[in-house]
């Protein structure tokens, strides 16, 4: 019988141990899932994912802190950013930007763990905390990090909780470790990490006080104040965000790391905005309210009733004073999340301190839940909204385009320098490669442009050039040796036809204008300005009605103009077939070639006889270019 016990007692503990871990792997499943279509669909660009990764793999191949190889990218080199040098290692076991993506969610989920051990260390309510575990992965700013696929401040919130557990649980020396990696995250965390971390200890000293002083008043007393082991790693955990802190300041000086912050100065503020640092505070008031309530309202406000809140109001006094729209313009971000940990440490504290009937818990705890479920719908990215708008299911659909550019760009030997003339994040893992801004005519072995975008490759980071794109068009050196849609790949010394060939395809509407002479009529129809890749162009005008079935191509001239971004037009060499279809629909169609990367306006302009009545004509008329 006791064998018996003994084996249900171990599968107990078993349950218990393998409970907490299924919010966690769920997170994981669908979090991974979700991320790896959005990278695979091109939906992150060099912000922030791409800077990210990229100041680890400077460091892991050159393991140097403030010089960086040629060619450079703008990297994070502050002090605060030290996060990559532990991080780098992760590279050992994949070079991608992949795993820096997974190195955020692995440690997001951890953190998720922590929350649900510090609230059994604390409150020994092992269904309690699974709900504050929950909680955790339903608060929207715990997918802060999609916004923009990664930033080093993500770090700071579940190092920060990791960091809290080991402290309460007085293993001192892996609470100092991940102190030290939770203020190396970004500029905020040293300061952030004092007054988190000065809370129990300044509680500790006014216990002491009322304890030894209050009743005898000597003051001398102080003097005895016990610095037991304790307290020599209370001081230690202030000291070192402290002097990390230092560091910086030494570094780049308070105006530096202000900057770095996007914090005004003080001084700016003074002579500012009236000259008042409150007006600083109350201007967008509404919509930093609003936020605020964003933040809170998922758990109920009980965090504000907790001494440790301390560090989210200085947030939000700090944020707000800047008026930085990115600490309070939306949840769902990286910056959001700096205080996250410190909402769940509080509201863990608040139940500790919080005298209520096992029945009125069981309540707070539903509502809670209910609370978070409803913000979880409202803001997180799997928001009713993004549901219905189809924005999740667009950013996280690869398309057979988008499986073509990943296997084009698999054909880039790793160790070939590159010019990457777009946000292409997937091309980061290469030792030479050149972005947007950072590139001085060096000679390249293969040189890459999407000038109209795929997925999420935009103008952002500089953008695309048309000056470098076409010095590489017309460059005979240089053959075109992948065209995918709107993206080419150029390679040094290439000749041939492409390896990779898929048309591209661009229609819209197109306006209309009449005028009429003595004997013809002039109609024109003309597309806004579209950018195009050099190539040669099947163009086509449709949808074009006259009530006249007798039309013949005879009877109408045809001039095609494209009109550039500066303003200049020119005559193109065509060849056009003026087609009437059943039901007398006109269509226009024929070739045109395009030289040059650039934005152009396409031109079409028919005279033809009067007897020809186009009055009918509308706004209905579309066009479909087509590269050949």
């Amino acid at each position: 019988m006791s064998e018996e016990i003994k084996i249900v007692t171990s599968l107990k503990k078993i349950v218990f141990l393998l409970i907490p871990l299924i919010p966690i792997a769920l997170f994981f499943f669908f979090v991974v899932r979700l991320n790896l279509l959005e990278y695979n669909s091109y939906s992150y660009t060099q912000f922030d994912l791409g800077v990210g990764f990229r100041t680890l793999f400077n460091f892991h191949t050159t393991y140097h802190f403030y010089s960086w190889p040629n060619p450079p990218i703008e990297t994070p080199e502050t002090f605060s950013k030290l996060i990559y040098v532990p991080l780098s290692l992760t590279l050992y076991i994949y070079n991608s930007p992949l795993t820096f993506l997974f190195d955020q969610i692995i440690l997001i989920a951890l953190g998720g763990f922590a929350v649900f051990s510090i609230s059994k260390k604390i409150l020994e309510n092992f269904w309690l905390s699974l709900i504050l575990e929950i909680i955790y992965f339903l608060y929207p700013s715990t997918y802060g990090f999609m916004t923009q696929g990664g930033n080093f401040m993500v770090f700071f919130e579940p190092l920060l909780l990791i960091g809290y557990y080991f402290y309460i649980k007085n293993n001192n020396f892996l609470a100092a470790v991940f102190i030290i990696l939770a203020s190396i995250t970004n500029e905020f965390a040293p300061i952030m990490l004092v007054i988190f971390y000065l809370i129990p200890y300044t509680s500790n000293i006014i216990v002491f006080i009322k304890t030894h002083i209050g009743t005898n008043r000597r003051i001398s007393r102080l003097i005895q104040f016990p610095l037991g082991k304790k307290q020599v790693w209370n001081i230690l955990f202030l000291l070192i965000p402290i002097i990390i802190f230092l560091i910086e300041i030494g570094l780049y000086g308070i105006a530096g790391i202000m900057a770095s912050a996007r914090i005004n100065s003080f001084s700016t503020a003074l002579n500012s905005h009236g000259g008042s640092i409150f007006q600083d505070l109350i201007q967008n008031f509404p919509s930093k309210l609003s936020f605020l309530n964003e933040v809170l309202e998922p758990v109920l406000y009980l965090p504000i009733l907790s001494i440790y809140s301390i560090p989210i109001f200085i947030y939000f006094i700090v944020a707000w004073y800047s008026n930085q729209n990115l600490y309070y313009g939306n949840l769902v971000s990286q910056y959001p999340f700096l205080f996250s940990g410190f909402v769940f440490v509080s509201l863990v504290h608040f139940f500790k301190r919080a005298s209520v009937k096992s029945t009125t818990l069981r309540k707070l705890a539903i509502l809670l839940i209910i609370s978070s479920l409803i913000s979880f719908a409202l803001y997180s990215p799997f928001s009713v909204g993004n549901l219905q708008s189809g924005n999740l299911n667009n950013e996280s659909t690869v398309t057979p385009l988008e499986k073509n550019l990943t296997a084009a760009f698999n054909l880039i030997p790793m160790n070939t320098s590159v010019l990457v003339q777009n946000d292409i994040v997937q091309l980061d893992n290469r030792q030479q490669v050149y972005f947007p801004g950072y590139y001085s005519n060096e000679v390249v072995q293969y040189a890459v442009f999407a000038p109209a975008g795929v997925g999420g490759i935009n103008n952002g980071y500089n953008g695309f050039s048309p000056t470098i794109g076409n010095s590489f068009a017309n460059n005979a050196s240089y053959g075109l040796y992948v065209r995918l849609g709107n993206v080419e790949i150029y390679k040094l010394h290439y000749i041939g036809a492409p390896v990779m060939f898929s048309k591209e395809i661009i229609e819209g509407q197109s306006s209309f204008y009449s005028k009429n002479f003595s004997s013809y009529t002039n109609i024109s129809f003309s597309t806004g300005f579209i950018f195009l890749s050099p190539g040669s162009y099947n163009l086509t005008f449709s949808n074009i009605v006259t009530p006249n079935s007798d039309f013949s191509q005879k009877n109408v001239s045809v001039e095609l103009n494209l009109l550039f971004s500066d303003g200049e037009s020119s005559n193109v060499n065509y060849t056009f077939n003026a087609n009437l279809l059943p039901g007398n629909v006109l269509t226009f169609s024929g070739h045109i070639q395009i030289n040059n990367f650039d934005s152009y306006a396409i031109k079409l302009g028919i005279s033809v006889p009067k007897t020809y009545d186009f009055s009918s004509l509308g706004f209905s008329q579309y066009y479909v270019a087509s590269i050949l």
